[in-house]
């Protein structure tokens, strides 16, 4: 993908800029999404997981500095990536917080014919999969979110961008994310998911401590 972005940039291919892949990438997510809500998680990761989709606007917005040079569209870009993200982790939640996430599968007929042993165990280890890897994705993009964008209120600079260009994310986004990964971590049962979603937090709580807001 990120090969893709060079190519194009190099070439002027509009088609395959980064915010035009960016926005691609929001949109079959959110498609996802409804899909989802219309039949279940268990159905989704099974045919269309989505954790390859957030990986890669994970590595997109860590391969590019656009958003310095026009931050109003990139600020509304994430307001609607962080709004899809808290959806998404309130769907994975029931299968890393339950007390045996491995074995977890709601919503199976219990007949003779459709609920054999394989079936579920199949199943099972597909949406606990498809859900770990998703949400260690998401929390941590909302993580990188806090470290490449301008906040509201810092002091100094971002990562990438100066100050006088405009902050993409306000104190509320950043307050909305600490909060969500604290209560992860209170709450998820998935050992591997937990370590990622501290070092997500860690991540966040050093770009605070470390440059400062104007409040």
């Amino acid at each position: 993908m990120v090969l893709l972005m060079k190519k194009a940039k190099l070439h002027n291919v509009e088609k395959y800029s980064t915010w035009n892949i960016l926005t691609s990438l929001l949109s079959t997510l959110e498609e996802t999404y409804v899909l989802i809500q219309k039949t279940s998680l268990t159905e989704v990761s099974s045919q269309r997981p989505m954790y390859g989709i957030i990986r890669c606007i994970q590595m997109i917005l860590n391969s590019t500095d656009d958003f310095c040079k026009k931050p109003e569209p990139y600020k509304v870009f994430i307001a609607k990536l962080l709004d899809l993200y808290l959806k998404f982790d309130e769907v994975l939640f029931p299968v890393l917080g339950a007390p045996a996430p491995e074995g977890f599968l709601p919503g199976l007929p219990d007949s003779s014919e459709e609920n054999t042993l394989v079936i579920r165990s199949l199943a099972a280890q597909m949406l606990l999969v498809c859900s770990w890897r998703s949400m260690r994705d998401i929390g941590l993009t909302l993580a990188d979110m806090c470290v490449l964008f301008p906040l509201e209120g810092e002091k100094q600079n971002s990562k990438k961008c100066s100050p006088c260009n405009g902050y993409i994310l306000s104190f509320d986004q950043v307050s909305q994310i600490g909060e969500h990964l604290l209560y992860l971590m209170r709450n998820l049962m998935h050992r591997g998911v937990f370590e990622q979603i501290f070092l997500g937090f860690k991540t966040l709580s050093t770009r605070l401590w470390k440059y400062g807001f104007c409040l």
